[in-house]
């Protein structure tokens, strides 16, 4: 619900930065670097009480990613391909299409690539961002992390809404129907916040979802244009 209390973002890609020049060892894109960014999120000072406010972050995801990862004992990127990916038929959604250092990798196919939308020109890893986690937290990271870093297709997508509007109506369980409700529902926390589970939910009047979708509606939108 993004009501943590947890700051909203910090750019830990610097600091891991900062850090590797004085030390010599390399740390982003490393579990070493996952480990140091986890770390320092679970020891920082909130900004709120959790549930006093709601302010949208990355913060709190990574830890939402971290803690599925520490539950399942499973790394997030296996959880999802085995427990919803490969259940609805998703044979095109995962994380890191190529190589996480943004190196040239030969193995990777020529049509794969011209599927892959580049993002932009980034001048701290000095290339065009393609094939590559676009969030520089989630890049240093390795590129899975519970924020960003996802690829999908638009028929994957649309498998996934698909499902999740079969299981709504109690056409199929791949997605349990209460489960599917409990995550469309607005939380409340606090009482005038959108938010419902991870999904965000129409505002009235001045939704980035236009006007005609209903007060029952759940999506999200993405930094590198997704929706």
């Amino acid at each position: 619900t993004h009501s943590s209390g947890l700051r909203p973002w910090r750019g830990f890609h610097e600091l891991l930065i900062q850090r590797e020049r004085k030390t010599g060892e390399r740390m982003i894109g490393t579990p070493e670097g996952r480990a140091w960014i986890v770390d320092r999120i679970l020891r920082s000072a909130r900004v709120h009480e959790p549930g006093e406010a709601a302010v949208y972050g990355d913060l709190d995801f990574i830890v939402l990613g971290e803690l599925v990862q520490s539950v399942t004992g499973q790394p997030l990127d296996v959880f999802c391909q085995e427990q919803i990916w490969e259940p609805l038929g998703m044979r095109e959604t995962r994380f890191l299409p190529t190589a996480v250092d943004g190196s040239d990798d030969p193995a990777m196919p020529i049509a794969l690539r011209r599927r892959i939308a580049g993002a932009e020109n980034c001048p701290w890893r000095e290339r065009i961002v393609w094939g590559e986690g676009h969030d520089p937290n989630a890049f240093s990271m390795g590129g899975v992390a519970g924020h960003a870093g996802l690829f999908s297709s638009a028929d994957d997508v649309m498998r996934f809404a698909q499902a999740f509007l079969d299981s709504w109506h109690g056409r199929h369980d791949l997605l349990p129907q209460r489960w599917v409700r409990a995550f469309a529902e607005r939380q409340r926390m606090p009482e005038e916040s959108d938010w419902a589970l991870g999904w965000d939910t129409p505002t009235v009047g001045t939704s980035s979802s236009g006007q005609h979708f209903s007060e029952n509606s759940v999506g999200h939108l993405g930094f590198t244009g997704t929706s």
